[in-house]
């Protein structure tokens, strides 16, 4: 018997975070995040067998998330401290395999 598996898996991942916080003199602080992410996934899975069972399996994920976090928070201090940050990442991720037995 012999069993070929072949499959193909593709991440894609697109995470954008996005936070501005901003301090004030004995008042307030705030924190916006802003996260986004886009995973697609695609699997394919080939099964060849000799008594000539086939089998294609092809599964598609798409999974969207979206997060905006506000927080406001009171706190007792002498500083302006402003800060911003944003980061995008961007990773694709390819897989392949094929094995026999």
């Amino acid at each position: 018997m012999i069993e070929m598996r072949w499959t193909i898996e593709m991440r894609w991942t697109i995470e954008m975070r996005w936070t501005i916080e901003t301090r004030w003199m004995i008042e307030t602080r705030w924190t916006i995040e802003m996260r986004w992410t886009i995973e697609m996934r695609q699997t394919i899975e080939m099964r060849w067998m000799i008594e000539t069972r086939q089998t294609i399996e092809t599964r598609w994920t798409i999974e969207m998330r979206w997060m905006i976090e506000m927080r406001r928070m009171i706190e007792m201090r002498w500083t302006i401290e402003m800060r911003w940050m944003i980061e995008m990442r961007r990773t694709i991720e390819m897989r392949q395999m094929i094995e026999m037995r």
